[in-house]
């Protein structure tokens, strides 16, 4: 008798800032794989600031869910850029995918077009992306027509 296999279904879907921060350990994964100085800069998110973000409209999520879990997100702020107040920003806050689906799964170049298209769907002129110098996003968006806005620098105090 022949085995079946069952594929696991992968879905990208509108969520909420409740579905990132209930995501188990993505969170804590996603700090511990980017975060540049974790001695100065804790896990630990302003909860309440992002919830009064997404009750005034300013927020959108997007959640990758393989069979049900929560597997990545991508969460971006909806903003009239405070420079020119007639251009609508998307500006992505955090974007995770769980390191063991991204290279075989296409998983992360999907979120970011759902993300793109939502963006678009709500009205954003432009959306920018922060990525961490020398990694697979910074390697990623220029060949996928993005450039450079402005180089971030930080120092610690």
């Amino acid at each position: 008798m022949a085995q079946t296999r069952t594929i696991p279904r992968t879905v990208i879907e509108l969520g909420t800032i409740d579905d990132v921060r209930n995501a188990g350990n993505l969170l804590e994964q996603h700090w511990r794989e980017l975060c540049t100085d974790p001695e100065l800069m804790e896990l630990d998110p302003d909860w309440r600031g992002y919830y009064d973000l997404e009750e005034r409209g300013r927020t959108f999520t997007l959640v990758v869910r393989r069979d049900g879990a929560t597997v990545g997100y991508s969460l971006n702020f909806l903003f009239p850029h405070l420079h020119y107040k007639q251009t609508l920003m998307a500006q992505n806050d955090v974007l995770f995918v769980d390191p063991a689906l991204r290279r075989t799964t296409g998983i992360g170049p999907r979120l970011i077009r759902a993300t793109e298209a939502q963006a678009r769907e709500l009205g954003a002129h432009l959306i920018c992306w922060h990525a961490k110098q020398n990694t697979a996003l910074d390697s990623y968006l220029p060949k996928q027509g993005y450039r450079v806005q402005d180089v971030f620098y930080s120092r610690r105090l």
